[in-house]
């Protein structure tokens, strides 16, 4: 037979799986969630609005975010990954504003952390193994959570990009 034979192939059936709950969560988080958060993004310690332009559209989009500051600019986590809209969009492009503590910083060169990001303990309490002898089953021992992060950078020179880029598509 062939690979394009009419014949169904013989072995296990591979049934597709559903989604992530990850998935499911940030498709959550975009359609309800974020919308109430970024009027409080913008102004808390910690948090910031990612302002990118769309790779296809050109449209502007603004995104909460975590953020941390670096000496030379900023350090966002990358909550769902590297494959988000907004990260693509930023690699894209080249550069992205951040609205952050009431402040806007144009910032350029984003670039997806290689290195593994530092590991922190997730918190389990001390008293969460089962006493022996009652037969419940002993918890796995702790977790490691690593984040992946971009950084972002603020211009070098006086030379900002221009404010043309920023304009969305008419």
């Amino acid at each position: 037979m062939t690979a394009h034979s009419a014949k169904p192939r013989s072995g296990p059936r591979v049934a597709q799986h559903p989604p992530r709950l990850g998935r499911r969560v940030a498709r959550f988080n975009r359609a309800v969630t974020n919308k109430v958060s970024i009027h409080l993004a913008g102004v808390l310690p910690g948090m910031g609005i990612v302002i990118h332009v769309g790779r296809r559209t050109r449209n502007v989009y603004r995104t909460p975010v975590n953020v941390f500051p670096t000496k030379d600019g900023f350090r966002i986590a990358l909550t769902y990954g590297r494959d988000s809209e907004w990260v693509q969009n930023a690699l894209a492009h080249g550069a992205v504003r951040l609205v952050t503590r009431r402040r806007v910083y144009e910032l350029t060169d984003p670039e997806v952390d290689r290195r593994a990001p530092p590991a922190h303990p997730a918190p389990v309490p001390r008293r969460a193994a089962p006493p022996a002898g009652l037969g419940l089953p002993r918890l796995p021992p702790r977790r490691v959570v690593r984040q992946a992060m971009i950084s972002i950078r603020r211009p070098r020179s006086s030379n900002s990009p221009p404010s043309a880029r920023w304009a969305p598509a008419t």
